[in-house]
């Protein structure tokens, strides 16, 4: 279901060129071969990791097609980080998350498939004061709960700005939630796009704007490892 659409100022491509796909198949192999030291993903999660590309790209149609600033949060082992800056390479990438290992791999994949429009940062998400106000879009996936996840994300808005998270079938009930804190960071719901992923299940695209301005105080302390 889609609550609200923005068409007009989507852009980047859901179908990846046959140069895209080929980089996505070697961070694929990338993300096997790291796992093996770096828990990015478990043994059973790499028998299905075309899962985890194919969920990472479903943002990729609602990113601007201008040229824009994207902040991805709790980018772990650079999901949906690395997908979305191979197929979207008009826009540009910053990764933020609080393992340097993570971080590192990343970083050493970036260099190897030759991607220029991804920068990672190993840091705390709620260190990050300096950024805030600086992104047109903020996306985040398997990283908390939607409530504490908004409060993350929103100081990184600016008035014109989209939070785009990827949930899991029970996002209804984080929903419920967060009223609190959407009321409390000027914020409202935009989209609400359900899609089933092969050899995954149930995605979602939770998409939220600004109403107003975002209060005072935020982000609240807050632990930001993946959960």
């Amino acid at each position: 279901m889609v609550i609200a659409s923005s068409e007009g100022r989507r852009g980047a491509p859901s179908i990846p060129t046959q140069e895209q796909t080929r980089l996505l198949s070697e961070f694929s192999e990338q993300v096997s071969h790291a796992s093996e030291r770096i828990n990015i993903l478990s043994r059973r999660e790499l028998l299905n990791i075309e899962a985890h590309i194919a969920d990472s790209l479903l943002l990729a149609p609602h990113l601007p097609s201008e040229s824009c600033s994207i902040l991805d949060l709790g980018s772990g082992g650079g999901f949906p980080l690395v997908p979305l800056s191979i197929v979207s390479p008009h826009a540009s990438f910053t990764g933020v998350d609080s393992s340097l290992r993570k971080c590192q791999f990343v970083e050493f994949a970036a260099r190897k498939l030759k991607i220029s429009n991804l920068l990672m940062l190993h840091a705390r998400i709620e260190e990050l004061t300096e950024l805030h106000g600086s992104f047109r879009v903020i996306t985040a996936r398997a990283l908390k709960p939607l409530s504490e996840l908004l409060q993350l994300a929103a100081p990184f808005m600016h008035q014109h700005s989209e939070l785009l998270f990827l949930k899991g079938p029970n996002y209804k009930q984080e929903l419920q939630d967060s009223v609190d804190s959407l009321a409390t960071l000027g914020l409202h719901l935009v989209k609400e796009i359900a899609h089933e992923v092969p050899n995954k299940g149930t995605s979602v695209i939770l998409g939220f704007m600004k109403s107003e301005a975002t209060a005072s105080g935020w982000p609240m302390r807050a632990n930001t490892n993946k959960q």
